[in-house]
């Protein structure tokens, strides 16, 4: 064979790698789809109202056709709601060129934190109003929500609250739990992220 043809060979092979190499990279719709699949339905969101970070009433309505994350926590909690505060803006941050995706700590002390003390906690993790919905309630009406809703114990005291984070799907309904101090729960929550994120489910 000549040193043309041989050039020529490797060359096509070339561009059949790249092209190979980029279907790998960009995610089958339905390899999408069935990794979207493949996350139980653990129960289903129903319709709420509470208060955000604005003061203006914020209605469950707003996250439909979202994926969302949800956690429960109090702004004077000295360690863990700080902690699972900032991984959810890390992951904010890793997955913030996608418009679907939206945070929502609801607050289970309303008697203290309030749409003001709320928004100055959030600015504290430059948490975009618009997709990071900090929310409020009476204390009585976030404990039923937590169980009837979210299916986790009622936070009696607000330092008994849920340390897990529940992501919501398009739909409404839950798709997992996840522990916020087990790094390889935060990883695994990573990734049913991505796997509800481009298959649209």
């Amino acid at each position: 064979m000549t040193s043309r043809r041989i050039g020529l060979v490797v060359a096509i092979g070339g561009v059949f790698a790249g092209l190979a190499a980029t279907s790998y990279l960009l995610p089958n719709p339905s390899t999408a789809e069935a990794e979207a699949q493949s996350l139980l339905v653990l129960g289903s969101i129903g319709d709420f109202e509470l208060t955000a970070q604005d003061g203006k009433t914020f209605s469950s309505e707003e996250l439909a056709g979202q994926v969302w994350v949800a956690d429960f926590i109090f702004t004077r909690c000295p360690s863990a709601c700080p902690e699972m505060t900032s991984t959810l803006a890390e992951l904010f941050e890793e997955f913030g060129s996608h418009p679907d995706l939206r945070m929502v700590s609801i607050s289970v002390d309303a008697e203290y934190d309030s749409p003001e003390v709320l928004s100055e906690f959030a600015a504290k993790y430059d948490a975009d109003p618009n997709r990071w919905h900090f929310l409020s309630g009476p204390n009585e009406y976030v404990q039923q929500l937590s169980v009837n809703d979210f299916q986790i114990a009622a936070a009696e005291t607000p330092a008994s609250h849920s340390l897990r984070f529940i992501l919501v799907d398009r739909r409404g309904d839950i798709r997992g739990y996840y522990h916020s101090n087990d790094p390889e729960a935060v990883d695994t929550l990573r990734s049913d992220i991505a796997k509800l994120l481009p298959a649209g489910a």
